[in-house]
């Protein structure tokens, strides 16, 4: 059995976090959701292989927390994205850039 690469996507808004994390699980993929950076910062980031990151969230950016993450050596293997309003015409636009860029691009190994 092959280990299912898990996603932990940090958004302020939960109705986006919602869409993208149906979306993802029924592309095969592990999700789980944080509302804040403080939140996420509160998880065992270590479980995670990829972060989705929103870059505009209030008190902590995605590009802060990008920082933390990538400060701490037990992460430093783990793939970053950001994402912010502006991109792919809202939340049915990412899904799918995300999906190509998941599908087509080596995030994960086989």
């Amino acid at each position: 059995m092959t280990d299912v690469p898990k996603i932990l996507i940090v958004d302020d808004e939960q109705s986006i976090c919602y869409v993208l994390k149906v979306n993802l699980e029924l592309e095969g993929f592990s999700v789980d959701t944080a509302f804040s950076a403080e939140e996420a910062l509160a998880k065992r980031l270590e479980r995670y292989d990829l972060f989705l990151l929103d870059v505009m969230m209030e008190h902590m950016s995605g590009f802060d927390l990008a920082k933390v993450i990538r400060g701490r050596e037990e992460l430093c293997d783990s793939y970053h994205f950001l994402h912010s309003e502006g991109l792919g015409g809202g939340p049915a636009g990412r899904i799918q850039q995300w999906r190509r860029r998941l599908h087509s691009q080596t995030f994960f190994n086989a």
